[in-house]
């Protein structure tokens, strides 16, 4: 029993990495620079705050949303709009 447990937590380091490895990053391509910019301010902005139980950034759900799909198969995320959010008023739940 011991190996197996060692093995899939190799098999869930390795099969994270391949997924999203740091993170899926977009970048936008707008054609102007200062909106190319003003964007990138507002999605760190989000990624920061998209927790509403501030347990995790954007990225650290993007873990827990690859784990749980690859320990039970799926995974949900419900996308709310808050209209009191000091930031951005998008969370995933």
């Amino acid at each position: 029993m011991r190996g197996t447990t060692h093995g899939s937590l190799r098999w869930w380091t390795a099969s994270w990495g391949n997924v999203v490895g740091a993170g899926i990053k977009p970048q936008s391509t707008h054609p102007d620079r200062a909106v190319r910019e003003r964007l990138q301010v507002l999605w760190l902005r989000w990624t920061d705050h998209v927790d509403p139980g501030g347990l995790a950034d954007f990225y650290g759900l993007q873990a827990m949303a690859v784990r749980a799909m690859v320990e039970g198969g799926e995974s949900f995320a419900r996308l709310r709009v808050v209209q009191d959010a000091a930031a951005v008023p998008l969370h995933i739940d």
